[in-house]
């Protein structure tokens, strides 16, 4: 039997996380879920937070973690930073910005306004400047919790 080493814990890079408190019986009251959103981005090497959002009330976790990673390469972008990884614990967000293509059937209304111009501004960040940074994932099961992670579960 071959056993693998597991890839060392990346201490260089950029780690990203958002959190969603979800809103109690929002499907039921709203006819969707949501929540209190909010994502930062953590530099691996200092641990100290480069990015914190501000707080939306209509929002889901997977559109602040994709946010969060584009906030993370514009953040590498405006310092002429085009190698530094990014890591995230969402495949979901990840294959959203691999594809270049944001798959969400979250509504798009007065509520949701303030988080879907957010995603629309990073949507249309993302195509304009093509980031090249790796985008990779953060294996929670090899490296524990990501950095960034707000630590409210």
């Amino acid at each position: 039997m071959i056993h693998r080493q597991a890839p060392p814990k990346p201490t260089k890079g950029i780690a990203v996380d958002a959190s969603c408190l979800p809103v109690r019986e929002s499907i039921r009251r709203d006819g969707y879920f949501h929540g209190v959103l909010e994502w930062k981005v953590i530099d691996l090497q200092t641990n100290k937070t480069m990015f914190n959002s501000r707080v939306y009330t209509h929002g889901n976790v997977n559109l602040g973690e994709y946010i969060a990673i584009i906030d993370a390469l514009s953040l590498l972008r405006g310092i002429g930073d085009d190698n530094t990884p990014v890591y995230s614990d969402s495949l979901t967000a990840i294959a959203w910005f691999k594809k270049r293509k944001v798959k969400s059937k979250h509504p798009v209304n007065e509520s949701t306004g303030p988080i879907m111009g957010c995603l629309k501004a990073a949507m249309e960040w993302q195509l304009t400047n093509r980031p090249t940074n790796p985008v990779l994932f953060w294996d929670k099961a090899i490296w524990d919790e990501n950095p960034a992670d707000f630590g409210r579960k």
